[in-house]
């Protein structure tokens, strides 16, 4: 870690924000409101299922092979059309998809809650660091999160993808972040849950990088300057370095 750095920009979902949590708690709702429509399929096989499906399309946004708009059809219409190769002798009916998008939305927004430590965080840089996001979720969405924990006063910068039209890994919305705060890659880290597009990505832009990583999982290349396994451990770690 360069003792140079200036300002620190954090990933959102999954890491300064609890999305696993929302994602399945708002799928939960949707398979109790369409009941009916997946039949024998348990809850726990329908979110599996739209978790495998959603990771690929976002995969496939972020290689600009498919637009946001059919990210947010095909996320429900692909999971039904799964599910329904379980269940060929009943009759299904693929309409439900474009109800179920608005609906999990809706409540997904209803179950955003920090990670452990967020906030203390947030507090604790503040006052020596600038801080700012990078994230590849949906504009508004990701600002309706930001401002329902009233972080909002935290942020010096806040980089999304769908306002740069880049998305994480792909080094162009680095580049965007540091002329936003008008540092050099050398004065800027990055902190995030996610290997491929928050710590190599990072790193491959010239930042400092650290891996978010509370399930201490195995990477297949250590590139980071640091790995923690807590947030608390980010203050610790900047604030010993300043």
């Amino acid at each position: 870690m360069t003792p140079n750095i200036r300002t620190i920009f954090f990933d959102l979902d999954n890491t300064l924000i609890d999305h696993t949590h929302a994602q399945r708690a708002a799928l939960g709702d949707v398979y109790n409101r369409y009941r009916a429509v997946f039949h024998h399929i348990s809850c726990d096989d329908f979110i599996a299922e739209y978790e495998k499906v959603n990771d690929k399309l976002w995969t496939a946004l972020a290689n600009t092979e498919i637009t946001i708009e059919e990210l947010r059809i095909q996320s429900f219409m692909l999971t039904l059309q799964h599910l329904y190769t379980l269940t060929p002798i009943v009759k299904h009916d693929l309409r439900d998809a474009f109800g179920m998008h608005p609906y999990y939305r809706e409540r997904y927004e209803t179950y955003t809650r920090e990670t452990d430590g967020a906030s203390r965080v947030l507090r604790s840089l503040s006052g020596t660091y600038s801080l700012g996001i990078i994230s590849n979720g949906f504009t508004d969405i990701q600002n309706i999160k930001i401002d329902q924990l009233g972080w909002r006063r935290f942020f010096s910068f806040v980089v999304l993808s769908e306002d740069v039209g880049i998305m994480k890994p792909h080094a162009g919305i680095f580049e965007s972040a540091a002329l936003t705060a008008k540092h050099s890659p050398d004065e800027l880290a990055f902190v995030g849950d996610h290997f491929v597009n928050d710590v190599a990505a990072a790193k491959r832009a010239g930042w400092n990088a650290v891996w978010y990583n509370p399930s201490r999982k195995e990477a297949p290349d250590v590139c980071a300057d640091a790995i923690i396994s807590s947030l608390d451990e980010v203050s610790e770690l900047f604030l010993q370095t300043n």
